[in-house]
């Protein structure tokens, strides 16, 4: 991590694992806020949701930005592991 001294900070996880190490790195480091993102309401209800955004070059790849492509058929990966 960079200089953080009175930053905001959004950590997702930050209830255990490496979120935790991150919101205490975040902490020592002089970060004014320290955001988690847990909604025990939707924990209770459905789990939550993950909306994918990623465009259709996840998949069709482009062959003039391939870069592009493979980042959306990541993000797309992600969102359905």
């Amino acid at each position: 991590m960079t200089a953080i001294t009175g930053k905001i900070v959004l950590i997702t996880g930050a209830n255990r694992d490496i979120g935790r190490a991150l919101l205490e790195e975040a902490l020592r480091r002089g970060a004014q806020q320290v955001h988690a993102g847990t909604r025990e309401s939707l924990l209770a209800r459905s789990r939550g949701a993950i909306v994918n955004n990623a465009s259709v070059a996840a998949f069709a790849p482009l062959p003039v930005v391939p870069a592009y492509s493979i980042s959306k058929a990541a993000a797309f990966s992600l969102t359905q592991a």
